[in-house]
């Protein structure tokens, strides 16, 4: 199994509470679901962080950054057929939307994406 994990800071000068309207709003929703239909995950999760003590303090224990505000995960069977969105023409263009979007919550240079491989 393959995931896709993106792991988001929101920009410095967005609040949390700010963040959180962004992150379950209906135009982030609707573009999600378009992704989805288009990239069909096995499982599709985007989770947002707890503001609380313990997590700053597991992160500063050995000497992490802040804890990010949000996380994305999309499981796929394989790796087989990631390749084969960089040349889809509608997926692009979504992309291209989304990350406009994003852009007016989240610091892309402190956020963090990868594909990670679970399974025996």
């Amino acid at each position: 199994m393959i995931r896709f994990v993106h792991c988001v800071k929101r920009r410095s000068d967005i609040d949390q509470a700010e963040f959180r309207h962004f992150w379950k709003s209906p135009e982030l929703d609707a573009l999600n679901r378009r992704l989805m239909a288009i990239v069909q995950p096995i499982q599709a999760r985007r989770m947002l962080v707890l503001d609380i003590d313990e997590n700053r303090k597991l992160m500063h224990e050995r000497g992490g950054a802040e804890p990010f505000d949000g996380i994305i995960e999309l499981w796929f069977d394989s790796g087989r057929d990631l390749g084969r969105f960089n040349t889809d023409a509608e997926y692009l263009a979504l992309m291209a939307e989304m990350e406009d979007l994003q852009s007016r919550f989240v610091d892309f240079s402190r956020s963090a994406r990868f594909f990670t491989e679970w399974g025996d």
